[in-house]
This record gives structure tokens, sequence and C-alpha cells, in this order.
């Protein structure tokens, strides 16, 4: 094994070098990079001029956390509200990785919702499955799938406002956009919310302990 493949097998670097590599540690490295010119595009979006992070194959997780660490003045002249170099540059989860490292986005993760703040103060609710099959098409009030909590609503005020059972109508009147069932699973899964789920109507609720 080479040095400079065991530096790499200790942390994701940006001083490497491929010719440092033996061929077959070089099927194992990998590069997380965006492309593009420096400066702007000819509509005004913002591109930069990123440092590339090469990391071991499977090690993506560390990879993007340095790549947010070392880019940072960089990210924070892009525009996430929109796609951006960034995001036509890497994959969904490399892009993901890199916003939550960057602290664009706080993702707790559950096995049938995924909460996500955002640096603006809007939080997403979505179902996991939706969230994980449909990247592209996230992030849409026009579903039952996906709930958006604006900055000025709570969602512990709306759980310790609320009457018991809250329904989908106590969070709706609360504020909340889309499908407000996914605050409910929300409510239902996360440790800091003691409840327990009821139906209503054939539609979930959640009943304060």
């Amino acid at each position: 094994m080479t040095t400079a493949f065991e530096r790499l097998k200790a942390r994701p670097r940006t001083d490497v070098s491929r010719g440092d590599f033996s061929l077959t540690e070089r099927a194992n490295v990998r590069k997380l990079d965006v492309t593009g010119s420096a400066g702007r595009s000819s509509k005004g979006d913002y591109i930069g001029s990123f440092s590339p992070v090469y990391y071991i194959e499977g090690d993506t997780e560390r990879a993007a956390r340095v790549f947010a660490e070392v880019n940072a003045d960089e990210l924070s002249r892009v525009d996430f509200s929109k796609r951006n170099v960034v995001s036509s540059s890497v994959s969904q989860e490399q892009y993901d990785l890199i916003l939550h490292h960057a602290g664009e986005r706080v993702r707790e993760v559950y096995p049938t919702v995924v909460r996500e703040d955002r640096r603006s103060g809007v939080t997403w609710m979505l179902d996991r499955g939706h969230y994980e099959e449909n990247p592209e098409k996230r992030y849409t009030t026009g579903t039952r799938m996906v709930a958006k909590v604006p900055p000025e609503v709570s969602l512990r005020d709306v759980f310790e406002e609320s009457s018991t059972p809250i329904t989908s109508s106590d969070v709706s009147e609360a504020g909340i956009l889309g499908g407000v069932g996914q605050v409910l699973d929300y409510f239902r899964v996360a440790s800091d919310f003691a409840c327990s789920p009821v139906s209503i109507d054939g539609e979930i609720a959640v009943t304060k302990a």
C-alpha cells in the first residue's frame, strides 16, 4: 500500500495526485468536485472555483464534510433555493451531505418521515419514501407526502398548544402547508414528543401523554 493511499484512508484530502497511487489503488479513489468556470454564468448564477476532495470509495460522508469545510467561502455564495452549480455537478446523495455539513440543511431521518431544517428558517417534513425516491421533486406542498413549516411556526408550540387529540385540522390551522399528516407522523416517531397515534375518521392523529 502506498503512503498516499494510507493518508487517504485516514481522511479525505485535497492535496492529492493520482500518480502517487498504484493502478489498483487508483480504481478505488474518487473525487468530489464541482465543475464550471470561475465567476458568474450569463444568468448571474454563482459558479465559483471549488477545491476538489479526493476520497476512497465508500467514504462519501467524510468527503462531503471535508468538502464543506475547505469550500465554505464558495458555498456561502451559492443560491441553494434553486438548481445550482453544486447540484448539477454531484450526485443527489453527495449534494444532500454537502448541504448538511455546510449547515444549509439539517436533517433528522426516521423510519417513515424526514425532517429537514433550512438556514432560512423553513422546515420541511417529508415522507421518507418520497424523499428518497423523488430527489428532484421533493419540495412541493401539492402532495400529501410533503409539509412546509414556515419560519414563524414552531412545531413545539403546535404540539404543546393544541388540545388532544391533535388532528390534521389543528396542524393546518397553525399555518403549516401541504401534507400535514407528515407533521403528525413526526410527532409520533420523534422522541421529543410524548404521544401515541390514533385514527380519527380514517386520518392519522396523535394523543398527548
